[in-house]
């Protein structure tokens, strides 16, 4: 078997997604000890949605797009931040598109956690560990 077929990078991909929405989570944890937002009921389903979500979004870094690692983290963190802004927010939160009636932190965290951390830390995983393109 290939080691630079599809499904290795997929793998890999959902994996460094995984690592990403751990480190997301403990990135709200500790905002949330730091008193910077309200501290999350830490829960199995808590983790678990963020890690298969995080998962998933991880598919995002088999588009082929050459660039810097980090610059790659950032614009593909901007997918669940705009999850979170136009879709949470407005449709499960029952804060408004952007959570704008939260206030203004509620633009900023998700970026921070989604596109900073989540960005990051996915995109250095697979670079770090990169599976070669067929």
């Amino acid at each position: 078997m290939s080691r630079n077929g599809f499904w290795p990078r997929a793998s890999l991909a959902f994996a460094a997604g995984n690592l990403g929405a751990l480190a997301n989570r403990v990135a709200l944890w500790v905002l949330g000890v730091i008193a910077v937002i309200s501290p999350p009921n830490i829960t199995k389903l808590w983790l678990y949605t963020a890690l298969v979500w995080g998962g998933l979004w991880g598919f995002l870094f088999l588009i082929p797009w050459r660039t810097s690692w980090w610059l790659r983290g950032l614009v593909f963190g901007l997918g669940p931040s705009a999850g979170v802004w136009l879709v949470i927010y407005p449709f499960v939160a029952h804060a408004g598109f952007f959570g704008l009636s939260r206030g203004p932190l509620s633009i900023v965290i998700p970026f921070v956690v989604n596109s900073v951390v989540w960005g990051l830390v996915t995109s250095w995983w697979y670079e770090y560990v990169r599976v070669p393109a067929a």
